[in-house]
């Protein structure tokens, strides 16, 4: 007997079930790939967070706190009458000399709101003054920035002979109060190193060629004026 052909009326339904059963399929298909992107999307925010909070609160930023465009630290008062750029590589000997001869009248004259200096930190003499300028980066997320800068020059080491280590950096640190494990890690993975480059970069294309350089009123000073007291003050105005 031959087989008798569905009638439209059953054709219709059948389409009807096959319609919806692919319906419910794509469905699912739609929430395993939903849940797939939500269960990735909740590590990355777990890590975001375990990475942002490592070292205490929050994001971490490769830039320190409160540079300047040029990438420089302000000490003292930004309403200072006389304005001081400094430009400073921690490895260099005559910086060290420059600290040691007439680093207390300048600090003299911060303290007592005449001068103000943005340290524009150099760092082209090796990776020893790299690791130097990423621990004063270090330290001005902490606020201790000229306190690190003054250490560090206190015990200078012979250009070139692999001073500033990790770990003299954080030792250090913790001398001037920088015992924090943000300070540490900061160091260790060298943070702030892109900051290093950068305002080493920004200094050499404004014209800078040696180290220390004072400019005061975009003159920069001589270096009789840098190594005598009296000079150095009326240079200054003070």
């Amino acid at each position: 007997m031959p087989t008798r052909a569905p009638s439209r009326a059953a054709q219709q339904r059948a389409a009807h079930v096959a319609a919806k059963q692919a319906a419910a399929a794509a469905r699912r298909r739609r929430r395993v790939v939903l849940s797939a992107v939500l269960a990735t999307l909740a590590v990355a925010a777990v890590v975001g967070i375990v990475v942002g909070t490592r070292s205490g609160s929050g994001p971490v930023s490769s830039t320190p706190a409160g540079v300047t465009a040029a990438g420089g630290v302000l000490v003292g008062s930004s309403s200072a009458p006389v304005k001081v750029i400094a430009y400073e590589d921690l490895q260099c000997p005559v910086c060290g000399r420059f600290e040691r001869q007439s680093g207390v009248l300048l600090k003299q004259a911060v303290a007592a709101g005449k001068v103000s200096v943005e340290y524009r930190i150099r760092s082209f003499l090796g990776p020893e003054s790299v690791r130097a300028a990423n621990g004063l980066g270090a330290a001005q997320a902490e606020g201790k920035f000229e306190a690190l800068r003054e250490a560090l020059y206190s015990e200078q080491p012979a250009e070139g002979t692999g001073g500033y280590s990790v770990d003299t950096l954080i030792s250090t640190g913790r001398d001037v109060g920088l015992a924090s494990s943000s300070y540490a890690d900061a160091v260790r993975s060298g943070r702030y190193d892109a900051w290093v480059r950068a305002t080493d970069d920004r200094a050499s294309r404004d014209g800078n060629v040696q180290t220390p350089e004072l400019r005061v009123a975009g003159r920069a000073l001589t270096q009789a004026e840098l190594f005598d007291a009296a000079a150095l003050s009326a240079a200054l105005g003070i």
